[in-house]
Order: structure tokens, then C-alpha cells, then sequence
């Protein structure tokens, strides 16, 4: 049985590139792993060691509803934007974030490695900031997967496949 380097590389070509409208999904799942994460990690530890738990959630609440309002609600509209406007049928899978939210991303977490790892912050103030910070995501996940679901194709009316 011979191996074709070159169909291989085509079948992982077509297979990295997909339908527009599955860029919005595939954003949906990055931003509803990292806010689920965030959520699970500090309910995790807040309901185990926490104090005043009531208080740390509706902290928590109001604050990640700030953030969504303020911050993440524009980008998540902006990313669903640039991906709607993309010229290709089928772009790249890992393109519904440009090269300035992937290294956003990073510095993200990298950050909230370090704060974790040489407690830079109080724990209980920590967790109550991851459960701050994963309502936001959540939220604008929930953007994506609207846009994913009423995608259709410019003057057709017809869902792009």
C-alpha cells in the first residue's frame, strides 16, 4: 500500500476547511469551554472553601454582566461580524478569531496561570473573579450560536452550507 503525502495533505486541507457558518459554532465552543471552565473552577472551590457564598455569586452576576455589557457583548458583535463578512465559502476552521484575539487569548491565560500558581491574589477573591469573568463568556457564546443558527447567505435567504 503506497502513502500519498500529497492526498493526505488535501483530505487534511478540505477537512481544516469548513462552512462559513461553522466558524460561529466553533467560536461558540471556544468561548462556552473557556467561560464553563472558568465557572467550574471557581464554583468548585468557592462552594468547598468559600464564605459569604451568596454574596461572592451576586458579586459575580453583576459584575460578569458589566463585563459583557461593556466589554465582551462588543466583542463578540465585532468577531461575528468579520466572520458573516469573510469572502471564502469555506475558510479556515481556526479563523473565527484573528491573530490579535488569539494572542489576547493567550496573555489571558498565561495571566491567569501565574495569579493561580504564586497565589498573587487571595483565593476566595480569585474564584470570585473566574465566576465574574465566566459569565461574560457564557453570554457571548450564546451570541455566536444565534448568529450560527440564523445564518444565511446574502440576498438568498437560504442557509449557507
Amino acid at each position: 500500500m503506497t502513502l500519498h503525502i500529497g492526498r493526505l495533505a488535501g483530505a487534511a486541507r478540505r477537512l481544516l476547511h469548513v462552512p462559513q457558518r461553522f466558524l460561529l459554532l466553533a467560536a461558540g465552543l471556544v468561548w462556552t469551554a473557556a467561560g464553563g471552565m472558568l465557572l467550574a473552577r471557581a464554583s468548585a472551590w468557592l462552594l468547598r472553601f468559600g464564605t459569604h457564598l451568596v454574596l461572592r455569586y451576586a458579586i459575580a452576576l453583576v459584575g460578569g454582566l458589566a463585563f459583557f455589557f461593556l466589554l465582551f457583548g462588543g466583542i463578540s458583535r465585532k468577531h461575528v461580524e468579520r466572520i458573516v463578512a469573510i469572502g471564502e465559502p469555506r475558510p479556515f476552521l481556526f479563523s473565527f478569531f484573528d491573530i490579535r484575539a488569539y494572542l489576547l487569548m493567550a496573555l489571558m491565560i498565561t495571566t491567569g496561570v501565574l495569579v493561580r500558581t504564586f497565589r498573587l491574589i487571595e483565593p476566595s477573591l480569585l474564584y470570585t473573579f473566574y465566576a465574574c469573568m465566566g459569565t461574560p463568556l457564557l453570554l457571548a457564546a450564546l451570541r455566536f450560536y444565534h448568529a450560527f443558527a440564523s445564518f444565511e447567505a446574502p440576498g438568498l435567504g437560504l442557509s449557507r452550507e
